[in-house]
């Protein structure tokens, strides 16, 4: 059982109408939207956001918390899978990854000294697939490595901007570098076909992202959203203590601790 969550979990080696015209227009600025992203996302100190996922036609539900640098939980609930439930919490030292299926509960646990820097605090390559996140990161992170690995151009409407783009190779083929992971050139490659096009939708007044759709093909619908996530009821900045991210051992299980394991593959 424990091996086949486990090779479950690894599966993926990555992942209001505004009415002011004036605002509108400055919006429609590219130079001002990347530069109001990036001070939204350097403004995040916590945050909680849910996120509808939908990943090659399956649901998932996930519910992010984060405390910028290296604090960060994700409860992800599969939504063919509906008795089963995933978590894993970062508490600055360890990574817990607690399973629910049924009655039954497994608990993984990765000790974070010397596996992670600082710069990738959750980059143990124990990834949760569906989450809303690429792998190895936090929400904030996830948006600013969009924004700097496609090319993007801006798009304004009535109610809301969108980013749209097409990935830059040199720039991805960067950031893949600079992963725990060590991926080969046909995994890189693939995920660049793949998720050749980008969406990013976000609110004109002050930026915060809203939703984003990634996929191989930006004219044919079905290829335009194979990875499409809905952001719903986000906070930021609510001082969130630390131990949000405290992870209590549920009684009478055991962990299972996989940091050698993960260590012999990298």
């Amino acid at each position: 059982m424990r091996i086949r969550i486990l090779t479950t979990l690894l599966l993926y080696s990555f992942f209001t109408i505004y009415s002011d015209s004036n605002q509108t227009l400055m919006a429609c600025d590219k130079a001002m939207v990347m530069a109001g992203i990036e001070n939204w996302i350097n403004n995040i100190k916590d945050y909680r956001v849910e996120a509808l996922v939908t990943l090659d036609q399956q649901r998932m539900h996930s519910t992010i918390t984060g405390k910028v640098p290296d604090r960060l939980r994700i409860r992800l609930v599969p939504g063919f899978q509906k008795e089963v439930e995933w978590m894993t919490i970062f508490d600055g030292k360890h990574q817990w990854v607690e399973v629910k299926a049924a009655r039954n509960i497994e608990v993984f646990k990765v000790k974070l000294p010397g596996l992670v820097d600082k710069q990738r605090p959750f980059d143990t390559t124990f990834y949760m697939m569906g989450s809303g996140l690429m792998n190895g990161e936090g929400f904030p992170e996830t948006i600013r490595s969009f924004i700097r690995t496609y090319d993007l151009s801006v798009t304004c409407l009535k109610d809301r901007t969108l980013l749209t783009g097409t990935i830059n190779a040199n720039k991805f083929k960067e950031y893949a570098s600079k992963r725990k992971t060590r991926l080969d050139e046909t995994v890189v490659n693939r995920f660049m076909k793949q998720f050749r096009f980008i969406t990013i939708e976000f609110d004109p007044v002050d930026f915060h992202v809203t939703m984003y759709q990634l996929g191989s093909d930006n004219k044919d619908p079905q290829k335009q959203n194979m990875y499409k996530v809905k952001i719903n009821n986000l906070i930021v900045n609510q001082g969130l203590p630390k131990t949000t991210f405290k992870y209590l051992v549920p009684k009478d299980v055991e962990p299972l601790d996989i940091t050698e394991d993960i260590k012999s593959r990298l």
